[in-house]
């Protein structure tokens, strides 16, 4: 087989596998429709324990969190009172389609000096390596912190079924953590998702 012809086959199983990775999620969204799931997994104002991540390897995504060093860090020492997670996945289309929408709303609460010290928003790459997430965050060029969950321990303790999933968490001094916001599936307007992250934080109440 000459160059030509590897070169062709390489690429037609590549979109292969891709072709595969968009019909499985699309699977797991769809699952995510039926009466019985449409209920989060997880209970609204639960609170949760620790979850550990690795630090970020940019000192931008350190500096945004406020976080240093190396190693892990837990989720409550991320300098903010409200954190919105993203459970998202590098193969999937539906978060790759949405990215430039997640991408507006970290612009919009940059642009209001009220809230951006106090909403922060990272992405969790479920069952994806940093290496993908990187790909990821430069394609689409994405400029909030991306952590990888390559073992899924996370997405499983907030039970997300499919990507993208939105969570909301309140934190305090104490250091816990609180639920409020839990939405399977993506949104349609940066702006109107963010006042009702505001809403439902209850920070209108706060401020």
């Amino acid at each position: 087989m000459n160059k030509n012809n590897t070169k062709l086959s390489f690429l037609i199983l590549i979109s292969f596998v891709f072709l595969l990775s968009g019909l499985f999620s699309k699977g797991i969204e769809a699952a995510g429709t039926s009466e019985e799931s449409i209920k989060p997994a997880i209970d609204i104002n639960k609170k949760i324990s620790a979850l550990e991540l690795p630090i970020p390897q940019s000192d931008q995504d350190r500096t945004y969190l406020g976080l240093k060093g190396t190693g892990t860090f837990e989720l409550n020492q991320i300098k903010t009172r409200i954190l919105i997670i993203e459970i998202l996945d590098f193969y999937c289309p539906h978060c790759q389609h949405d990215a430039p929408l997640v991408n507006s709303l970290y612009r919009n609460i940059q642009e209001r000096a009220d809230i951006k010290d106090i909403i922060k928003i990272i992405g969790i790459g479920v069952g994806n390596s940093p290496y993908e997430l990187n790909l990821f965050k430069q394609k689409f060029q994405v400029t909030f912190p991306l952590l990888p969950d390559q073992d899924s321990d996370i997405s499983k303790t907030f039970g997300v079924k499919g990507t993208p999933t939105f969570i909301g968490i309140r934190l305090n001094n104490q250091g816990l953590m609180e639920i409020f916001f839990f939405q399977e599936g993506g949104f349609e307007e940066a702006p109107k998702f963010l006042k009702e992250i505001v809403k439902q934080s209850g920070l209108k109440q706060e401020e």
